[in-house]
This record gives structure tokens, C-alpha cells and sequence, in this order.
């Protein structure tokens, strides 16, 4: 049976115990010989069965605590409630079951028996029982009874054992898959049928519900008599009983949450409730008093972090004349240190460093102040809310700096890292610029070839540029700059220690496809190859003198020839010199008249540019003979003739032939593009800039929060985090007073509830004097930080906190100030929260339910929240809008912030505010049994139901939820 959310099952049996079906009265001697049949073999119809030993109570003489997930009430209470019952709970679902099978026929058993756990909780008062502990000859705690009527009836110990399950209605099939399932689904429960009475201590214990079990547990070897499904035999004078497990606790006046809630009553807050008044006649510097003479002589109110509405509504009033009196002679006093040479004590200058001024001046435009900055500091009720500020600082200056060191562990050893980086940065500057600039081209790229691949010169990379270049491939590799080096292995094998490098721009000239190599000399010995041409004439007349022809050339040599004859025979042979060279050309055109091509292929020789194909159409030769040995004397050479080589010839023709195919010249390859070697090499040494690169080296190994703002222009500047502590401050702040949080708070009543406003005014000076003390006290600390980091944004408290969708808003919004130095420059004091606004009234405050009550007392974890009521149905319904902030203040005072304005629910009377108990720890209880009566000490299960869900499902109580009306909590208009 269940209610909405959870189903009660009576009990839980699993693996081999759910086979046994003992009779109690039938088991002599402990549990034992139960006949199970178990299926095996090679089909399914075929059985055997098997005779095994089960564990049972008899045999159990202790219990891990382990196993026990919640006891209620909580161990040591001293203000228990006393209506519902002492339960106890286990994380597995079938324990209170598994080593018993007492069932009442012999019948398998079904979730309608009534099937007794084999251990039981009982709850006695101090005097009804005593418990002494264990000992090494006593293994566990004996409770000792000395009053048996205190006891339940073990009959009906079947009745107060059940598991719950979450879900409505489950099935067995759905409660086995729960159990299986994920965990915290299901608990087993025990409860205590003992009514409990207010103001009384009681003795709770586990105990075995069968009799063998408490013998065994109590050191005694229980006969073979005894029947294993027996209970107590409380004959035993004096009656003791083992415990398994046991603890105390005792009941105060409150009999629950409903009780509780019952008591508190509606209460409408007067004005008085939210200022307090503080005396200004004499505050020192010789200022003049700044209490209007219009109220109470000698004081101003001060508002303090909640108001009452009626506070807010009728605020007090400063008049301007003394205002302006007191700020016109406060102004000189506070910016006395901005003119002076040397220290001065005065008052402090609120946040200055976050507003970035040394002055008090008139608010902007008028003058340089943010108008919050100059609210601040102008105001001594908004003085007085950063002096608290400053004092809370002061108070516990030690913890905080502690939890602020403990943040920055890591950022010491960062900024260490930084400050070391910088040295490096400056070395690497001064190597940069004397060693690595200095370098030569040709030495600079094989210094960055392993960078090449990385750096990017206009449409891709260095290394891409050099590749597709006239560059030599491998020219750039450490195995070349290795064999040049005059001062590598090689160089020094080849007496090269004190040689400059082959080329001083070697890589300049492989760019511009030049070869820089001489051609090598020819060796000694070797025969140079030379022809001598006909007459003497160059080979590059030659063609113009065949294009003459041949008869214009026989005639010319004949010519001459003729003119050497006369000068021969003339001048009695002076001449003879001029003579000869004359006849030499004279033969030397006759020749090239004959023969022209031959002197060509004589010049193609003597120039090394003779191919096979000018060999292949040289005249045949069929008179040429080779002979070993030479003719004397030497015959004229044969004219030629015929249309075919002789052997010799053919075989001179085409050795000659292949030797000048060996060694023609080879075709000339294209010349590839040339790479811009300076501008390349910009852009190498523009990415390779000490003052970039260490500092992206460095960024990259830090790994920041996100809230950690540092953006420095310089990137190895020490990092400037300043710790964040998210405790409310509120807390050390009502630690003062808890009036600076409602002043005023003794006048209301105890078991009241009732509304307030908040003033976001006194919480940012309040804020603002926190940080402000906090900067100074860690600079004074040497701390790495500024002075504008912002230590607390966090007043109230927001754990907890949920919208109705099961989601939180963005964890920045939950805050109550923004970052003071991105305050607005245009903002006044309070209008700096983060947190937004009531939607119907951004400028409104918010409502705050106040709850001074023995209900907050008990019950710290009460569920807030406001709702509707539908006026047809009297049901409330709809939205429920949670508490955006809250605040304890112990014993028994609470806070809890809405979205709401008082506009909002006067224009909707619907509106009420739900105190509602917890409902995750189930609590049952029989309301209607009479615990006036001393003599009525336990529930019988009589009435109650047939098996132990049903008894579960008609003792659990629901959890109870108090409204009241919004609109009676504000005053009348």
C-alpha cells in the first residue's frame, strides 16, 4: 500500500530462504534439514533434491552497524519529538526477513502473511530498562528488563517490519527491479510500537525476536528443545535480552512539526522595527553635529541590512541645511591625505581604490565621484555599515588570511615561474640581438631549417618556399653544415681549420641558379684534344667564307698563291716570312673551297661541340687501312672516294661516334623560380621575438579559472588573483549584533511570522568596507594582489537555492554585489546587485518572510516557499516561488527572500507563504492512541491491519505544510 510517492511492502524474501516454509511450534532444535528441491540436468523436467543447513537466528550472534542507514530519533537528541514512533532502517531490503521462515500455515508464504523479522526494535524509558555494554566475556550489550510489561506483544512483532519502496502501487515484479536496480530506491524499516512522552529519556535497542536468538546471543548454547521459531521466554527473572545495536535520546515538548507549526501566529511589524538610532552630537575632527534639529536631538537613524514596511514607507529625515553642514566639514578631513606630504590618520576613504579616487568630492557630473562612492562616504549611516565591514575583518583577520593562502598555493609557484621567465626573456633579448640578427643568410637559415616547417612566409610556409626554390635540396641539413665546417671532421682531414667557408653566400647563389664551383683543372698527363684549321682562320669566318663559294675562294687562293710567287722571287727574299702565312691562307681557302664542311667539323673540335651526327655525315672513306706498323716513308693521305666506309673507317666512325655521344653536354634543365630569401627570413625572425614568445610559451603551460580575470599587457606579470570566500557574511556580521541584520528583532514576538523589505543600501556598504579592509590587511600581508579585487559578493546565503523547474540561476546572479570596480560610474549605492530584479517593480525591494519561532528551532531545514491559493477549490496551486536568499540566525530566527514586492501581493490577495516539513525521512505514528495514560505504552496491532503495509500505510504520517495569507503579514495602507 502507498501513499503518492511510496509503496510499503510487507516483507522481502530472495535467493534459497524463500523455499522454506516452517511451521513455528513444529521445529524442535534450531532451523535445519529443510528440504529444497533444486533443477538440474540436462532438461528442465528433470529434479533432484538436496538437504542443506540454513543459517537461522539461532546461529547469529552479531550485527554490522553498517548495515543501519538512519535511525530515528538521531542518536544523543535531547529535544526528540514524541508523537511519531522510533524507527530504524536498513540498506538491504530483504535482512529483516532472511534467516527466518516463521509463517503461521505451511502453505509458501505470501506479501498477506504475517511473517515475524528475526530482530526487533524496542524502546524503554531509563527506569523500564538498563543496558550494559559489552566486555570480552560478553561479546554484545545486554539489555536488562525490569519491567516486562513494557514490552511488546512478540506476536504482533510481524506488524512493525515492513520495506518501502519508491513508487505508487509497485507490484511485486517492479518492487524485484528496484531492488536490483540503482541504489537508494528501497529501505527496510523497523519501527517501535512505544508511545513516546514528552520530556522523557528512552533506551533504544535491536534485538533478536526469537528465543534462540537471544540465548545464543547471550552467550548460552540453547538446547535442542528450544523451537528454532520460538519467542522470548520471558520466565528468565532476570529477563536480558542481547542488542544488537542500540542508542539514546530524549523527547522535549514538541510533539512535530505540525504542533510546531501550529503555534505560530501572523505578526504585522510597526516602523520601529528595521532602524536604530545612533548619536551624532560628538563625532569628533570638530565636525559639527549632524542630527536634524527637526527629530530627537543628538542622533540619526540607522537602517540596518531588513526593514519593516512601514519603515521603508515613512523613511527619516535629514534635513539639507545640516546634511550640507556636516559633508562641507567632513570633506576637508577626509581628503586631507591626498594634499599631504606625509602620512596622516584620518578617517578612511571607503573604496577608493575601486572608484579610482583620493578625493570626497560632489557627486558626477558635478564633480569626479561616482554618486555611489560619494553616497558612501558622505553619509555617516552608510559610514557605519563599511565600519562593520572593517570591524568583521579585523575580528577574524587570521582565518581569512589562512583560507585566503590556502587559494594561492599554486599561484606562488606561478608567479615564481613568471618572474623567472622574465629574467630569461631579457637574456634571450640580449642573445638575440647580438648573435642570432648578426647572422649571415646562408648561416641564419641553417640555423632555423628545424623551423622552417612552422613558420609561415606570405601563401605558406619557409620550408614550402625552399622546397620549391633553385635551393639544392638537403643543402639546409645539419649532415651539409656538418662536412663544411672548416672546423667539422672533415674540414680538419682536409686542412681546413683556418679557411673561411667555399662561398660567403652560398645559399644566394643556389637561389639565383648559379654554380658556384669552379671547373675542375684538367689532370697531368692527359692529352687536350686541337685541331689546327685550314690557313689559319677563325672558325667563326668560317661560315661566311663557304657562303662565298667555292670558285670565288679557288680564285682567291689561286691569287694569292700567284702574290706569293712575287714575293718570293722579289726583294731579294726579305719577304719570304710574309710569304709563307700568305700561302698558308692562299691553301687554306683552296681547302675550304674543296672541303667546307670538313674545316667546319675541325672547328666543332677545337670548340668541344662536335656531335655523332656531324661524324655520321663526314664523306665515306673506303681507302682507309690500318696498319701495325707505319710506312717510311709516310704516304700522302688517300683522297676520298667511294659510297662506303672500309672496315677501319666504319669502325673510327663509330668509336668516335659513341665517344662524343659519352660526352656531350646535357640538355639544360629549367631554372625554378627563386624564393625571397629576405623576407622570409623577416618573417622568421619576427616569430621568433624573445617578447612573444616566452610569453605565449608560458600562457600556454597556465591553465586559469575562468573567474580569474588577468589580462596584462605584459604576459609574464606576476598573476594578481584575489581569494574568493563564499561564506555569507551576514553570519560575522549578526555575531556583532544581530540588530545591525533587523534592527529592532527582540520587539517581535517568539512563534511570529512576518514581513520586511531588504535594504541593498547598508549591505553594499557593508560589502564595501569588508573588501576594503581586506585589501589593506593583504597588501600589509605582501599578498599577490591588487587593490581592486573583490573578496566577498555574498551577504545572504543561497544554498539550496532552486527554481521550480528544478534549475538555479547563473551562479553570478545569485550574488548580492557585482564586482565593486565594475560598479557603474553613474550608479548610486545600492543599486549594485547582480541579482535581478521583481519583475512587476525593478526599483522595489524585495519581500523577506521573518520567522522567529520554535518551529526554526526544531526544524532548521523547514521548506519555504510561496503559492497561490485557488479560491474554488481552497487548494493552493500553481507556481511555487522559492526563497532566492535566506538567512539562520540560532536559536530560532530565520530570513527568507522572494522575488516579490509588497505591490505584488496587495494586488493579489492569493498570494500565501507555505512552511512546509521535510519530506524525505518517513515518520509514522497512531494518532489516535492516548498517550495521557501512563499505563498505555505500546500500539497493539489490533485494528490497525491485517498485514504490516497495511499497519505502515495507516501509521505514516504525511508531511504537514502550514499557509498563511501574504497580504495579513503587511500593514494596513
Amino acid at each position: 500500500m502507498a501513499d503518492a510517492t511510496l509503496s510499503f511492502v510487507s516483507w522481502v524474501r530472495r535467493g534459497l530462504a524463500t523455499a522454506n516454509h516452517a511451521i513455528e511450534g513444529s521445529n524442535a532444535g534450531p532451523l535445519s534439514n529443510a528440504i529444497i528441491e533444486i533443477t538440474f540436468g540436462p532438461s528442465l523436467d528433470t529434479f533432484e533434491t538436496a538437504t542443506l543447513d540454513l543459517i537461522n537466528p539461532g546461529d547469529i550472534t552479531g550485527l554490522d552497524s553498517h548495515v543501519i542507514c538512519r535511525v530515528w530519533p538521531k542518536p544523543n537528541e535531547l529535544d526528540a519529538e514524541f508523537t511519531p514512533f522510533a524507527l530504524l532502517e536498513f540498506d538491504q531490503a530483504d535482512l529483516p526477513w532472511r534467516y527466518t521462515a516463521a509463517v503461521n500455515r505451511g502453505a509458501p508464504a505470501t506479501l498477506d502473511d504475517q511473517l515475524r523479522p528475526w530482530f526487533s526494535l524496542l524502546v524503554f524509558e531509563a527506569g523500564e530498562a538498563s543496558l550494559s555494554p559489552a566486555s570480552p566475556e560478553q561479546k554484545l550489550a545486554v539489555l536488562t528488563v525490569n519491567d516486562l510489561s513494557a514490552l511488546p506483544d512478540p506476536a504482533e512483532l510481524w506488524a512493525w517490519a515492513h520495506t518501502q519502496f519508491e513508487g505508487a502501487s509497485l507490484d511485486e515484479n517492479q518492487a524485484a527491479q528496484k531492488i536490483s536496480g540503482q541504489p537508494g530506491l528501497f529501505s527496510a524499516r523497523l519501527i517501535s510500537p512505544r508511545l513516546l512522552k514528552p520530556s522523557t529519556a528512552y533506551i533504544a535497542c535491536l534485538v533478536p525476536t526469537f528465543e534462540r536468538g537471544r540465548l545464543i546471543g547471550l552467550g548460552t548454547a540453547p538446547s535442542n528443545a528450544v523451537d528454532a521459531l520460538a519467542g522470548w521466554n520471558t520466565a528468565d527473572s532476570p529477563f536480558r535480552l542481547p542488542a544488537y545495536y542500540s542508542w539514546q535520546f530524549t523527547t522535549g515538548t514538541i510533539g512535530d512539526f505540525e504542533q510546531a507549526a501550529r503555534l505560530i501566529k501572523p505578526f504585522v511589524l510597526p516602523e520601529t522595527i528595521g532602524r536604530r538610532d545612533m548619536d551624532v552630537a560628538t563625532a569628533g575632527f570638530n565636525l559639527p553635529p549632524a542630527s536634524p534639529s527637526s527629530l530627537s536631538p543628538n542622533s540619526l537613524p540607522v537602517e540596518g541590512a531588513l526593514m519593516s514596511v512601514a519603515a521603508f514607507h515613512n523613511p527619516p529625515d535629514w534635513p539639507v541645511n545640516d546634511r550640507t553642514a556636516f559633508i562641507n566639514a567632513l570633506k576637508p578631513v577626509l581628503n586631507a591625505p591626498a594634499a599631504a606630504t606625509e602620512p596622516v590618520l584620518v578617517p578612511p576613504l571607503y573604496g577608493q581604490w575601486y572608484a579610482a579616487q583620493n578625493k570626497l568630492t560632489e557627486a558626477a557630473p558635478a564633480g569626479t565621484n561616482p554618486p555611489w562612492f560619494q553616497q558612501l562616504n558622505s553619509d555617516p549611516r552608510s559610514r557605519v555599515g563599511s565600519a562593520l565591514g572593517t570591524a568583521v575583518i579585523q575580528r577574524e583577520q587570521q582565518a581569512l588570511l589562512a583560507g585566503g593562502w590556502t587559494q594561492v598555493d599554486e599561484i606562488k609557484t606561478i608567479n615564481d615561474l613568471l618572474r623567472v621567465s622574465q629574467l630569461a626573456r631579457g637574456l634571450l633579448v640580449r642573445v638575440y640581438a647580438r648573435h642570432f640578427l648578426t647572422l649571415t643568410r646562408q648561416h641564419f637559415y641553417q640555423l632555423t631549417a628545424s623551423l622552417h616547417a612552422r613558420v609561415v612566409c606570405g601563401s605558406g610556409t619557409v620550408c614550402q618556399h625552399t622546397d620549391s626554390s633553385p635551393i639544392v635540396p638537403g643543402f639546409l641539413s645539419s649532415q651539409w653544415l656538418r662536412w663544411t665546417s672548416p672546423r667539422g671532421p672533415i674540414g680538419r682531414l682536409q686542412g681546413r681549420p683556418g679557411q673561411a667557408p667555399f662561398s660567403p653566400d652560398l645559399i644566394g647563389q643556389l637561389n639565383d641558379c648559379k654554380r658556384p664551383a669552379p671547373e675542375p683543372p684538367v689532370p697531368g698527363g692527359l692529352h687536350t684534344p686541337g685541331v689546327d684549321i685550314p690557313g689559319g682562320v677563325p672558325c667563326e669566318r668560317i661560315d661566311d667564307l663557304v657562303a662565298l663559294g667555292g670558285d670565288v675562294l679557288v680564285r682567291w687562293g689561286l691569287v694569292i698563291a700567284w702574290v706569293v710567287r712575287q714575293l718570293s722571287v722579289s726583294k731579294s727574299g726579305d719577304c719570304w716570312w710574309i710569304a709563307l702565312r700568305a700561302l698558308r691562307y692562299a691553301i687554306g681557302l683552296i681547302q675550304i673551297a674543296i672541303s667546307g664542311s670538313d674545316v667546319k667539323r675541325r672547328c666543332k673540335w677545337n670548340a668541344g661541340t662536335l656531335t655523332a651526327a656531324d661524324v655520321a655525315a663526314a664523306p665515306f672513306m673506303s681507302t682507309l687501312f690500318g696498319s701495325l706498323t707505319l710506312p717510311n716513308p709516310l704516304p700522302l693521305p688517300p683522297i676520298p672516294s667511294g659510297t662506303v666506309d672500309s672496315a677501319d673507317a666504319a669502325a673510327i666512325r663509330a668509336a668516335l661516334s659513341q665517344m662524343l655521344q659519352a660526352i656531350a653536354t646535357p640538355a639544360d634543365i629549367p631554372c625554378p623560380p627563386p624564393m625571397s630569401l629576405d623576407t622570409c627570413r623577416t618573417s622568421i625572425t619576427t616569430q621568433l621575438q624573445p617578447t612573444t614568445t616566452v610569453g605565449q610559451r608560458v600562457k600556454q603551460r597556465l591553465s586559469l579559472d575562468a573567474s580569474v580575470e588577468w589580462n596584462p599587457l605584459d604576459p609574464l606579470e606576476p598573476l594578481f588573483a584575489p581569494p574568493e570566500y563564499e561564506r555569507p557574511m551576514y553570519l560575522p556580521l549578526s555575531q556583532i549584533s544581530r540588530d545591525w541584520i533587523l534592527p529592532g528583532l527582540n520587539g517581535i514576538e517568539r512563534d511570529s511570522i512576518g514581513l520586511v523589505v531588504t535594504n541593498q543600501r547598508f549591505v553594499e556598504a557593508y560589502m564595501v568596507g569588508l573588501n576594503h579592509e581586506m585589501t589593506r590587511e593583504l597588501l600589509w600581508q605582501e599578498f599577490p594582489t591588487d587593490q581592486r579585487g573583490t573578496y566577498f559578493r555574498q551577504f545572504w546565503d543561497i544554498a539550496g537555492h532552486i527554481l521550480e523547474d528544478g534549475s538555479t540561476l547563473p551562479a553570478d546572479q545569485l550574488r548580492d554585489i557585482k564586482p565593486i570596480r565594475k560598479w557603474g560610474k553613474g550608479t548610486d549605492l545600492g543599486g549594485n546587485s547582480p541579482r535581478p530584479p521583481p519583475l512587476s517593480n525593478p526599483s522595489a525591494p524585495f519581500l523577506v518572510l521573518v520567522l522567529r519561532a520554535q518551529l526554526i528551532q526544531k526544524y532548521p531545514n523547514v521548506i519555504v516557499y510561496a503559492q497561490k491559493l485557488d479560491a474554488v477549490t481552497q487548494q493552493l496551486t500553481g507556481t511555487q516561488q522559492h526563497p532566492v536568499f535566506y538567512a539562520l540566525l540560532e536559536p530560532d530566527v530565520a530570513f527568507y527572500g522572494f522575488m516579490l514586492t509588497e505591490a505584488d501581493i496587495r494586488s493579489d490577495p492569493s498570494w500565501y507563504f507555505v512552511l512546509q516539513e521535510q519530506p524525505g525521512d518517513p515518520k509514522f505514528a497512531d494518532e489516535a492512541s492516548d498517550r495521557a495514560s501512563s499505563k498505555n505504552t505500546s500500539v497493539g496491532a489490533a485494528g490497525l491491519g491485517q498485514t504490516s503495509s497495511v499497519v505502515a500505510d495507516r501509521t505514516f504520517l504525511q508531511p504537514f505544510r502550514l499557509g498563511v495569507q501574504a497580504i495579513s503579514l503587511l500593514p494596513e495602507t
